[in-house]
Parts: structure tokens; C-alpha cells; sequence
């Protein structure tokens, strides 16, 4: 799936002003003072387009196997500044492999990344969670399994990040978990 994304009113961080300051004045002297931020606010004020692709493939071998892979790339342009918009992330994909039979066993590998992204907005270059360095990529391996119980009721778990890498998205503060083991059921109605 191509597609092309036109936004207006996009809420944009403008400049704005407090008592005719663009500046928290915190001691009331008039004078930005280095600890004093300056002051911006969001505004509808925005546009831009976002465009970009979307695949799936899932193609299904012998022995009860199946091969799947995904892959999404976003381009976006703040086109009121013409700029590249902010925390637009990097391409993203997994391709992995299942292993399931009738009886309602499965099991499954697969790899997710997500590719750098060097292609920032004025706003990420200044932003202490991209910076400069941008979107930094990533590898991660996940194995999953589960058995249905019974009709509706199935018992699932993973080990995810099996390598334990160190990652986070782009403009996120947190890391994403590192190795996990995650246990699950599922109740279908």
C-alpha cells in the first residue's frame, strides 16, 4: 500500500509570549536570565504531508511452516517551514518464520528492526532525545509460542529481545525492554 497523508491545522510548537515576554521571567527582573526558558505553545497553526508504504507477505511452505515479513517506510515534510517533519521514524520491518498444526500448536521466530533515521527536523536536531545522531537503528530477535486449551482459550509465551539489545524509538526517553520472558493467555468471545 502506497500513500500520501495532507494535514492542516497540525499542531505545530510556536513561540509565544507571558506579561509580553518570550521568556519564563522566574525572579521578575524583565531579563532572560540563563536558567529562564523561553516559552513556546501549541498552535494550530501546521501543515504538512506525510507519505509513505506499507507491505505484508506471508507465504505459506510444507510441513504446516509460513514465512512473513513486513515493511513500513514513512517520508514527512512540515511543508509550512519546509523541513522535515519531527520524530518521523526510521524504515521498520520484521520477517520471521511459524510453525503451527491443527491441533492449535505454534511456534515462531522472527526479526524486527527499525533503520537509522538521519533525516531530522529542526526541532529533533534540538530535542535531548534525537540530537544530531537521529534515530539510531536497531536488531532484535523475539521466539514465541502457544497451544489452544481449549475452543476459545490459548496459553501463549515469548522470550523477547533474546539478544538483549539496548534500544528506544525515536524521541522516546525510555529504553524498550531488554530480554524478557512474557506469558500470556488469550480469551477469544
Amino acid at each position: 500500500v502506497g500513500f500520501r497523508n495532507t494535514f492542516t491545522d497540525l499542531l505545530v510548537l510556536r513561540p509565544a509570549t507571558v506579561h509580553g515576554l518570550p521568556f519564563n521571567d522566574r525572579n521578575g527582573n524583565g531579563m532572560r536570565d540563563p536558567r529562564e526558558e523561553l516559552l513556546v505553545q501549541n498552535q494550530n497553526a501546521g501543515r504538512a504531508v506525510i507519505h509513505g508504504m506499507e507491505a505484508d507477505l506471508t507465504v505459506r511452505l510444507p510441513r504446516e511452516l509460513e514465512v512473513f515479513a513486513n515493511y513500513t517506510r514513512l517520508i514527512g515534510q512540515d511543508a509550512a517551514l519546509d523541513t522535515p517533519l519531527s520524530l518521523m521514524p526510521g524504515a521498520a520491518g520484521s520477517i520471521g518464520i511459524r510453525w503451527s498444526v491443527p491441533s492449535g500448536i505454534w511456534l515462531e521466530a522472527d526479526g524486527r528492526f527499525r533503520n537509522a533515521q538521519l533525516r531530522l527536523s529542526p526541532t529533533d536536531l534540538t530535542d535531548v532525545y534525537v540530537g544530531a545522531a537521529g534515530g539510531a537503528p536497531y536488531r532484535v530477535i523475539d521466539l514465541r509460542g502457544g497451544i489452544a486449551l481449549a475452543y476459545r482459550l490459548r496459553i501463549t509465551a515469548a522470550v523477547e529481545n533474546l539478544s538483549n539489545a539496548k534500544y528506544r524509538n525515536l524521541g522516546s526517553n525510555r529504553y524498550q525492554p531488554g530480554r524478557q520472558l512474557v506469558i500470556g493467555t488469550d480469551v477469544s468471545f
